[in-house]
């Protein structure tokens, strides 16, 4: 009976050696092991210390003093974050998830094998690892979360497995050493920020199965020339190296090399963050058929000297304007009713501006920054709700409010308005032209317009009629082309008349010497010796062997400049 009873203690024992709880932790040297799942055997690894250094091999199992061995099937969350003196890591192909924050923060980590077993990249996996270069993902896996690789700064070149379906947001934010990436054609679904501040980046490709992009996607891309679209995508399409849905009414992206662009007569819609920072574009023609304008559309449009807001859009959005700082003067259309957070802040070229009588609302910050602003016109009886004391924050005190004639005191007390004492009654009519100053190559265009506006509906235009004070220097056809000739300056004016008298406006415009197109100059395009891509000033590619004469973009190598052919 007391050996049975002796045998059943030594079973008991061994049973109980045997086992070990979900969540028991084993460690090993520099690696602390965790049971994930103890029917299969199965534990994820994480370092010990944030201390470990150099080179470290991950096994492909365990072996345990009383439980036996265990595969190693995961990275833990937040594994290595930290260890900053990390270099290279081997992973075994027992690995299927690498997981959120696994080498956050490894900033000496140059090299990663990742095996064929791995299915998911988790979120924020290997932000910050300033020192990697390169990273080979194997076609298992499947999806790649949102900020896996924020900021791997150092990153030249990662190929992307066809076996990708979703790219997560933010995936690649800010890898500026990042030239070129190749998205797997299986991508459904491409995510918010996937590639801002990727500013090495010259080009992209939209497969055909993607869906769905999210806002900012290409933003900040400083040099990136073109986006094109697989054909056969049934969602997205490309314009001259410009991104629309597959009908072309809403213009999502626009590359931020483009210095022009001629946004076709389709779009309706302008997407969130459309323009914003394409610092070389100086003029844009916006179809009267566009009814909404996004948050952000042409913030940091940095050379935008003019631009024109169709009369069907309701609301100027939050920082739709924000930093367009050569930006002279706008015109608000009537329908519009609210002008919202910081839409036109830090416009600090901004010497004039209209609001219409539709405008009921002006947000926090509108006209913040606005350091140079002289002259608002305001056609609304009721002065407008301010969204707190710095609407107007930075802008003169000193400058000159027109309202209508009744209004002049209700303005004069209303609070936010009254930071300003200049009040003065409108006059019949006011004239808003698309710029107040202009500077243009020799043979560059910009089309001028002038916007008129009734304080008291009394009148009506007769004739509109433009010229040039000097018609060697610039020229202006009837209507409103403006054409650099030669160096110098001089202005165009416009005339309008009404039923009851002539007004005017007038544009200071400075012709350049060909000032930026550099040191080619060619009679033919054969004249230019070294291979070249060339492009239109509206980024279109060309054929260098059918050239009409005109200014033309050409790449060479790593360089761009303006080209003149005549």
């Amino acid at each position: 009976m007391k050996t049975k009873f002796f045998l059943f203690l030594i079973a008991l024992s061994l049973g109980l050696n045997a086992m070990a709880a979900d969540g028991d932790t084993y460690v090993m040297g520099d690696l602390t092991y965790t049971v994930t799942s103890e029917a299969n055997r199965e534990v994820s690894v994480k370092a010990t210390s944030q201390g470990i250094s150099g080179n470290v091999e991950i096994p492909l199992y365990i072996q345990t003093d009383s439980n036996g061995r265990y595969l190693v099937t995961s990275i833990d969350r937040d594994a290595f974050q930290y260890c900053s003196s990390l270099t290279s890591i081997n992973i075994p192909e027992s690995v299927t998830a690498i997981g959120e924050r696994a080498f956050q923060y490894c900033e000496a980590l140059i090299s990663i094998n990742i095996p064929e077993s791995v299915t998911s990249i988790g979120d924020y996996a290997f932000e910050d690892c300033h020192a990697l270069t390169s990273i080979n993902l194997p076609e298992s896996v499947t999806s790649i979360g949102d900020w896996a690789f924020n900021k791997c700064t150092a990153l030249t070149s990662i190929d992307l497995p066809t076996s990708v379906t979703s790219i997560g947001k933010y995936a690649f934010y800010e890898c500026e050493a990042l030239t070129s990436i190749i998205i797997p054609e299986n991508v459904t679904s491409i995510g918010n920020g996937v590639f801002y501040g990727c500013s090495a980046l010259t080009y992209i490709n939209i497969p055909k199965n993607v869906t769905t992009i999210g806002e900012e996607a290409f933003s900040d891309c400083q040099n990136l020339i073109e986006i094109t679209v697989d054909k056969n995508n049934n969602y997205f399409c490309s314009v001259s190296g410009c991104l629309y849905n597959k009908d072309c009414s809403e213009l999502i992206r626009v590359p931020e090399r483009k210095n022009s662009i001629d946004i076709p007569e389709s779009v309706t819609s302008i997407w969130d963050y459309a323009l914003s920072g394409c610092s070389s574009l100086t003029s844009i023609n916006i179809p009267d058929g566009v009814t909404s304008i996004g948050e952000y559309a042409f913030s940091n449009c940095s050379s935008l000297t003019s631009i024109n807001i169709p009369d069907g859009v309701t609301s100027i959005a939050t920082r739709a304007f924000l930093s367009c700082t050569s930006l002279t003067s706008i015109n608000i259309p009537n329908g519009v009713t609210l002008i919202g957070w910081a839409a036109f802040g830090n416009c600090s070229s901004l010497t004039s501006i209209n609001i219409p009588e539709s405008v009921t609302s002006i947000d926090y910050t509108a006209f913040s920054g606005c350091s140079n602003l002289e002259t608002i016109y305001d056609f609304n009886p009721e002065p407008q709700s301010l969204g707190g004391s710095y609407v107007f924050g930075g802008v003169p005190s000193a400058a000159t409010i027109y309202v209508p004639k009744q209004s002049v005191n209700r303005y004069l007390v209303t609070p936010g308005w009254d930071y300003f004492s200049d009040f003065r009654a409108l006059d019949n009519v006011v004239i808003m032209p698309a710029a107040t100053s202009l500077t243009l190559d020799q043979g560059e265009t910009f089309q001028m317009w002038a916007k008129t506006h009734f304080a008291y509906d009394t009148e009506t235009i007769t004739s509109e009629k433009w010229q040039s004070l000097d018609r060697d220097i610039a020229t202006i056809s009837t209507d409103g082309l403006v054409t650099g000739r030669t160096e110098g300056e001089t202005q165009v004016r416009c005339a309008i008349t009404t039923l009851n008298g002539t007004y005017y406006t007038s544009c200071k415009i400075s012709v350049t010497d060909q000032a930026g197109i550099g040191d080619i100059i060619a009679d033919e395009p054969a004249a230019v010796d070294t291979p070249a891509e060339y492009f239109t000033l509206q980024g279109v590619r060309v054929n260098a062997d059918n050239l009409t004469p005109g200014i033309y973009i050409v790449r060479q190598g790593n360089t761009a400049k303006k080209v003149l052919v005549k």
